[in-house]
């Protein structure tokens, strides 16, 4: 099943809809950016997409964000941008195995 970074867009269980923002790769500075602006974080990783709070959600922006300083080199890590109508972000991490 593709995950929402490949078909665009995601409800969320909110009843939110998600669209992607974009298609270049998330760059470090674009992920510390929607961190510190408080962006929802959700999560793929075999299984639907799950959101992430608190100590949760920094582990895994954590695991993100070296991923991305080590320049992507092992593809474990796809990362995107998506928006609600509303224009708030949400940081899309669909991790493969």
């Amino acid at each position: 099943m593709p995950g929402p970074l490949r078909t665009g867009a995601w409800t969320a269980p909110d009843g939110i809809t998600w669209r992607r923002r974009g298609t270049e790769p998330m760059s470090r500075t674009r992920l510390r950016r929607l961190a510190r602006a408080g962006a929802r974080v959700a999560h793929v990783y075999l299984s639907e997409p799950h959101e992430h709070e608190g100590g949760e959600r920094i582990v895994l922006l954590d695991a993100v964000d070296g991923h991305l300083a080590d320049g992507g080199a092992h593809d474990r890590f796809a990362v995107g941008e998506l928006r609600s109508p509303d224009g708030r972000a949400l940081v899309m991490v669909e991790e493969s195995c």
